[in-house]
């Protein structure tokens, strides 16, 4: 069985899948409310209470995160040298550690440090965040959510479709590589940049797989009548439950504890 579609039981998989997408959201909208990355890093450790909840995969986190890696010092890197004194408001993150080049303002300063770090809490609490919600919700639950929410079943059927078909792209990919190294390709297995350096071996095969899949899909969406009707019967209710209704008043307090923290009591600036 798909691992994306796999059924965990624990208590955020138990939950219903209403509660989880505003979960999701209480999660993430606070992360883009604030520039210091002491709020964000907060954010990411109950990101990181949750994921143990929901018994996250540490291999499938290490194997999600460890091509990103490259990725993550570039945006610290770029964010610490992209933003200048003037963009500051407190003095102290208008320090400058690194005088690069002076005369073009190329400077490393307290604020653009931080900045740089709050991108990379921001994605690490977006993907880490994502990976819960996917890893503990069915596609079948996931399409009652954008249905309920009157999604139109094309855009419904397009999203679930996107993330059945990534494991299998995935498997393709490795069974590419695999067959790329029987012909004498020298490709790395471990490494940072490996992602990199298996691009081009990867990418006509890789298309040509995607079309032909694509083609695959298409034929057998108009062999079982998609896109009859607006929108596709559902077998099953969903209910809210006591805890549901916890879990949801707490990301309702979030959001508005981060509001007030950021609008009411400017808390949260650089």
């Amino acid at each position: 069985m798909d691992k994306l579609s796999e059924v965990r039981a624990n208590v955020i998989q138990s939950l219903d899948v209403r509660a989880k997408g505003i979960g999701l959201f209480s999660l993430l909208s606070p992360a883009f409310l604030f520039d210091d990355p002491r709020f964000n890093f907060i954010i990411f450790l109950i990101t990181c209470g949750i994921a143990l909840l929901a018994q996250l995969s540490l291999t499938k986190v290490r194997e999600t995160f460890l091509p990103l890696i490259p990725l993550f010092f570039l945006i610290v890197i770029f964010a610490s040298f992209s933003f200048g004194n003037l963009h500051f408001q407190q003095e102290q993150n208008r320090t400058v550690l690194i005088e690069v080049w002076p005369a073009l303002h190329w400077d490393v300063t307290f604020g653009g440090l931080f900045r740089g770090i709050t991108y990379l809490l921001r994605m690490l609490i977006l993907i880490l965040s994502s990976m819960i919600f996917l890893q503990t919700t069915s596609l079948e639950k996931l399409m009652q959510l954008m249905q309920t929410l009157k999604v139109p079943s094309q855009f419904t059927f397009m999203i679930v479709t996107a993330i059945r078909f990534i494991p299998v792209l995935n498997r393709k990919r490795l069974l590419i590589l695999e067959a790329q190294k029987a012909r004498g390709a020298n490709i790395p297995e471990k490494g940072a940049w490996v992602p990199i350096q298996t691009f081009l071996p990867l990418v006509i095969p890789m298309f040509a797989g995607s079309i032909q899949i694509a083609n695959t899909l298409s034929m057998a969406m108009m062999g079982r009548g998609f896109g009859y009707t607006q929108y596709r019967t559902i077998t099953t209710k969903l209910r809210l439950r006591i805890r549901d209704v916890i879990v949801i008043c707490l990301g309702i307090i979030l959001v508005a504890l981060s509001l007030y923290l950021r609008i009411f009591l400017g808390l949260g600036k650089l």
